[in-house]
Order: structure tokens, then C-alpha cells, then sequence
């Protein structure tokens, strides 16, 4: 009985670490593409959230929202004001949607004007960058995407210019993540305004 004992075999040290190194490989490839899982579906449900912002200042256009706010302040202050307009307005890390109230910032985000929704994006790996249809050039910041309260005709503005419609058929948000390679776009048309989501730029080519 005890010669059958000493020879029975069991694992060595030395294939004991090699099960040990494969097991180690196969976790740490399996963490990887969860993590890889992770980052996509955090970026694109930032994307989604991004184009439904913009379709959110649309929509409060269209539907003729009434939205006021006092234009100036103190013993300055005006009557209320109406919106005149609903826009987003971008940055290289930041969307926000608000109510155009005030004459003296027309088309531009004032201090006074009601903020409605921000998407900030200065804590996170994600960035934004506005390109004009044809040449794909940038845009300077900030951009606001307009909508006129009623009508929801649609116009662009950027470093507080706005861009003659000639200029360009739709404007492509390109939304991407720092040191990464996840990249979308949400192009909004001029004649519509209503913002979709791309994969690619080379569809719209």
C-alpha cells in the first residue's frame, strides 16, 4: 500500500505557476473587453443624450414654449422678456440648451437667459468639435445652433457670427474621446434642423 502511495503523481511547482500565468492572461483579456465594452456604451449613450439635448431646443421652439426672464438688472432691469428663440449652444467640453430672451444678447448665451439643460463634459475623456458641411472646417467656439420660437427656422452662429445659409447644408458635431479612437457625429441639416446620428463623416461626403 505505501509503494503505491509514492508513486502517485501530483502537480509540480513548476506547472502549477504555468496554470496560474494562463489563468492570469485569459482574466486580464477578459477585463480588457470589458472595459473596451464599458467605454463604447458610455460614449454612445453620451452621443444619444447629445442629439436629444439639441432636438429638446428644437422641439421647445416648434411647439411655440413660452419661456421669460428678467433682461437686466437691478434698477435696470427691463419687463420680462419672452424667448424669441430656443438654442444649444457648444464648446469644445460643454452643451447647453437655453431660451434666447434678451435683445442685448440675441443669439448668444447671457447670463440672464434661462438655462434649461447642460451636458458637461470638462470632468470626462470626451470632447466636441463643430465641422461645416463641404470643406469640414472647424468652427470657432462657441457655436450656437438657433431655432426661431414658432417657426423653428434654423440658423448657426459661431464666435458670434451668423453663417450665411450658402455657406453650408448641414453642420457635423464630431464627437470623440481624448487619446482613444471612439468617434460619432450628429449632423444637423439646415433645410430641417433635427439632428441625426452618424458612425462616419464619409456618408455625408
Amino acid at each position: 500500500m505505501f509503494s503505491s502511495l509514492k508513486n502517485t503523481k501530483g502537480f509540480t511547482l513548476i506547472e502549477l505557476l504555468i496554470v496560474v500565468f494562463l489563468i492570469g492572461i485569459l482574466a486580464t483579456s477578459a477585463l480588457s473587453g470589458f472595459i473596451g465594452s464599458q467605454d463604447s456604451f458610455d460614449f454612445f449613450a453620451k452621443q444619444k443624450d447629445i442629439a436629444s439635448t439639441i432636438r429638446t431646443a428644437r422641439t421647445l421652439a416648434v411647439t411655440n414654449k413660452e419661456m421669460r426672464s428678467m433682461c437686466g438688472d437691478g434698477a435696470d432691469a427691463e419687463p420680462p422678456a419672452s424667448a424669441k428663440r430656443y438654442a444649444a449652444q457648444i464648446t469644445a467640453d460643454s452643451l447647453t440648451i437655453f431660451a434666447d430672451t434678451c435683445d442685448f444678447g440675441a443669439y448668444d448665451l447671457d447670463v440672464m437667459d434661462p438655462r434649461i439643460k447642460t451636458i458637461d463634459l470638462s470632468e470626462t475623456n470626451y470632447r466636441l468639435e463643430v465641422l461645416r458641411a463641404g470643406d469640414l472646417e472647424a468652427l470657432g467656439f462657441p457655436v450656437n445652433l438657433s431655432y426661431e420660437r414658432g417657426s423653428g427656422e434654423f440658423s448657426v452662429r459661431s464666435r458670434g457670427e451668423i453663417l450665411p445659409k450658402d455657406q453650408y447644408k448641414y453642420v457635423a458635431m464630431r464627437f470623440y474621446q481624448l487619446g482613444g479612437d471612439l468617434e460619432s457625429y450628429t449632423v444637423t441639416l439646415q433645410v430641417s434642423g433635427l439632428p441625426e446620428n452618424f458612425s462616419n463623416i464619409d456618408a455625408l461626403r
